[in-house]
């Protein structure tokens, strides 16, 4: 049940709403070799969660000073950590800490894990 909450929490955070997200893609997009081209607008989808799968819709971006933000309606602008390749996003909501941790699979393909649990999958809209 503890799992079910932290999810629907999650996603209340982020916005399940695919149709009407309308944050700006940072256009200064970074060479995967370099630096993991995490920049852009997401379509993601959250598999194997008790409630079935989900469909999130995210913007990250990269201030110029190297921070990593994610922007949802619901919770504003997160900071993230990229190491190893891997961002990291944390948050609390409701007292649940939420954690979802991505990779590049390629240019427009982000993978990852969202507390521990529930695979991720992201493909990247282009405008």
């Amino acid at each position: 049940m503890k799992k079910i909450f932290m999810l629907a929490a999650m996603v209340c955070c982020l916005g399940v709403n695919a149709v009407n997200a309308t944050e700006t893609v940072n256009a200064n997009m970074v060479q995967v070799n370099e630096d993991p081209a995490f920049v852009g607008k997401w379509n993601l989808k959250v598999s194997d969660t008790p409630m079935g799968d989900m469909e999130v819709i995210m913007t990250i971006s990269k201030t110029e000073d190297g921070v990593y933000m994610m922007k949802s309606e619901e919770v504003g602008e997160i900071k993230g950590e990229l190491k190893d390749g891997k961002l990291t996003f944390m948050f609390d909501t409701m007292g649940v800490d939420v954690d979802m941790v991505f990779e590049m699979e390629d240019a427009d393909t982000l993978k990852g894990m969202s507390m521990g649990e529930w695979p991720m999958k992201g493909t990247r809209i282009k405008e």
